[in-house]
């Protein structure tokens, strides 16, 4: 069983097959073969601009900058240096274990 399974309660598949069996109710993720309902959330795809603007006056001014690190984000986000970064953690082709 891989981590999409655990949440599901079933295998992942094709994607029109998959998003027929989930259901997003009042900001949880609904499947009818699993009694789990975990949160989900928007995604939003800001500018760097955008960022600059939303966030603290002292870092408006900063200089920003994107970084493509592969690796595992558990890690990455549990490492003191990682306070204060923002993250976008995409799944590749390769199960993992949760």
């Amino acid at each position: 069983m891989d981590w999409f399974e655990a949440i599901t309660g079933f295998q992942e598949t094709d994607y029109h097959s998959t998003q027929s069996r989930l259901s997003v109710q009042d900001g949880l993720l609904c499947s009818e073969f699993s009694e789990r309902r975990p949160a989900v959330g928007d995604l939003k795809l800001p500018s760097l601009a955008e960022l600059r603007a939303s966030g603290p006056p002292q870092i408006a001014n900063k200089r920003m900058s994107v970084e493509n690190i592969v690796g595992d984000v558990r890690q990455i986000h549990q490492n003191r240096v990682s306070k204060g970064h923002c993250f976008k953690w995409l799944r590749n082709s390769i199960s993992s274990k949760w």
